[in-house]
């Protein structure tokens, strides 16, 4: 069956034109220096945070982004009318290259710059994918997202990998802020494949609101509204939140026994680092197979099971064994289901809506609810904390209860709308 699904491929490279083969592979390239910057940051970002503050302080943090991502998402949707693709891109990475550079001369001096650079890392990366994923979904045959969404994501697990190696092998000998200074090169790599990727697409080619813009700046009430009237972007807005808030309480979990048995900052990172660079290789074999053999087997509606069902597991052991190992293993699932198989399939529903809905609507739920989500799930856990509930063995019984309600939602959506299964 691999065999078949990579002789499938390499007659499919066969029929494309030059211009979509080169779009598909500076689209990969571009998939690969967002993934190289995040593995870099991520671990960095968190273990100063965690050298300034306690874990205790994430559910606030997770609220207190809420204003800045609805701000960012706001600006994006208004102006991407007006400004096209490309000037919006270079607006937003110029936006993070500024930032990471004073981040390394300041973060690990000054709390303050550590909760901001905090916050920040975990919205624009999502502006990063928002800006190569809505071309991505614009550009492509849906025959031909099939065999490559998965291929797309395991290039970008490789740049993870890199990244997360980074700090894995040289926070402890060199530092951790020092480090974000690698940021400048995969921005700078990502710069130039977006724009080798969106010269290739004949999406951004062909509409003019792409490719220079011109026409009147839109709102976010727009974008809300091609969600309410569709039939399926509640349902993915619906399953973004679930992931990211069963997620973010499992990452609580994680960051409250990490900060006790890690008290040390490079020591810390290191830890993240290499947990990191093992998260994005097994990922990476994850989204091959997701692409061939899941999909092949057990078609979009049971892929979309299967990542729910898997979490149960892995929670019910988190709640039977509490520790930094079990956590550890929740925590990593989640985060290799989330970059592969979720993504994968999720992004797949997209494929057969319109343009607005793939750029305008999709930044909403894939950046502002994705980050939002944060802020619901730090909402619960305070809750939790008032009520003298907040004890990890009651989160991991409410991250149970979300994946059972995640279920039934599936149940919901495939038997409503019988069209998703076609995309498979």
């Amino acid at each position: 069956m691999f065999k078949e699904k990579i002789v499938s491929l390499k007659k499919t490279f066969v029929t494309m034109s030059k211009q979509e083969r080169t779009f598909i592979l500076f689209a990969m390239l571009c998939g690969f220096f967002i993934s190289a910057d995040y593995g870099l940051v991520r671990p960095i970002s968190n273990s100063v945070f965690l050298s300034h503050f306690s874990s205790s302080l994430l559910p606030y943090v997770w609220l207190l982004s809420l204003p800045l991502n609805f701000f960012l998402v706001s600006l994006y949707n208004r102006y991407l009318p007006r400004f096209g693709c490309w000037r919006i891109f270079l607006a937003i990475v110029s936006m993070v290259m500024v930032g990471n550079g004073l981040a390394c001369l300041f973060v690990g001096k000054n709390s303050y710059i550590s909760l901001l650079h905090f916050m920040w890392k975990e919205i624009y990366v999502m502006l990063f994918f928002q800006a190569i994923w809505s071309v991505i979904h614009a550009t492509m045959q849906k025959e031909h997202a099939k065999l490559l969404y998965g291929f797309m994501y395991a290039i970008g697990g490789m740049g993870s990998v890199l990244g997360s190696l980074v700090p894995g092998f040289f926070a402890v000998e060199m530092g951790s802020e020092v480090l974000l200074i690698g940021s400048l090169v995969t921005c700078s790599g990502f710069i130039l494949c977006y724009r080798k990727a969106i010269a290739n697409s004949h999406a951004v080619l062909s509409n003019q609101m792409l490719k220079n813009g011109g026409e009147k700046p839109d709102s976010l009430l727009s974008s809300l509204g091609l969600i309410r009237r569709s039939r399926i972007l509640p349902f993915i807005l619906l399953l973004v939140v679930l992931m990211q808030v069963s997620a973010t309480l499992i990452d609580f979990q994680f960051n409250h026994y990490l900060q006790e048995i890690y008290p040390e900052k490079n020591i810390r990172t290191a830890f993240l680092g290499k947990l990191g660079s093992i998260i994005s290789s097994t990922t990476i074999i994850l989204q091959i197979i997701g692409s061939t053999l899941l999909l092949q087997f057990l078609g979009l509606r049971g892929c979309h099971f299967l990542v729910p069902s898997t979490f149960a597991c892995n929670a019910a052991i988190a709640l039977l064994f509490p520790g930094v190992g079990s956590l550890a293993f929740a925590f990593a699932s989640v985060k290799i289901f989330d970059f592969s198989l979720f993504s994968v399939v999720k992004e797949m529903l997209y494929l057969p809506l319109s343009i607005e809905e793939k750029f305008q609507a999709k930044a909403v739920i894939d950046v502002f609810a994705y980050r939002a989500s944060k802020a619901f799930a730090a909402l619960l856990i305070l809750a939790l904390q008032w009520v003298n509930l907040a004890e990890l063995h009651f989160i991991s019984a409410l991250t149970l209860f979300l994946f059972v309600v995640w279920i039934c939602s599936l149940i919901f959506l495939f038997r409503s709308n019988p069209i998703t299964e076609k995309t498979a």
